[in-house]
């Protein structure tokens, strides 16, 4: 996960752009292929209940706090594959999605035109 600031674009072939980006937390489990993890609770940044926590250099608006799912453990095209990201904006708990909304992440590019669906995921405060 990570805070960002400012300016978020897409810009193609799986590469995003804000005006900042800070790495934050990572939460890691070992799943075994072919099976469902259906309410698997991954915690990834303890304590954090307040959007401000994740800012970066606090110079740009808006800002919010970025969740990406990535398998590590290698892929068909090299160290790993990533299964898409979401930004959740500052203003409101938590980061302007509700509570336990279920969130759709997508290969590729992390948005539907240019990859599958990969896992879904909520953001809950624990």
């Amino acid at each position: 996960s990570a805070g960002w600031e400012g300016n978020v674009q897409y810009l193609g072939n799986g590469f995003w752009y804000s005006d900042d980006f800070c790495p934050k937390y990572t939460g890691t489990a070992n799943l075994e292929p072919g099976q469902n993890y259906t309410n698997l609770l991954l915690a990834v940044g303890p304590g954090i209940t307040n959007v401000a926590a994740v800012r970066c250099s606090l110079q740009y608006n808006p800002y919010g706090y970025e969740m990406i799912a990535f398998e590590s453990d290698g892929g068909l095209n090299g160290s790993g594959d990533d299964f898409g990201r979401r930004f959740f904006y500052g203003g409101s708990i938590p980061f302007g999605a509700a509570v336990g909304y279920q969130l759709p992440y997508y290969s590729g590019g992390g948005t539907p035109s240019d990859g599958q669906l990969s896992v879904e995921m909520t953001l809950q405060y624990r």
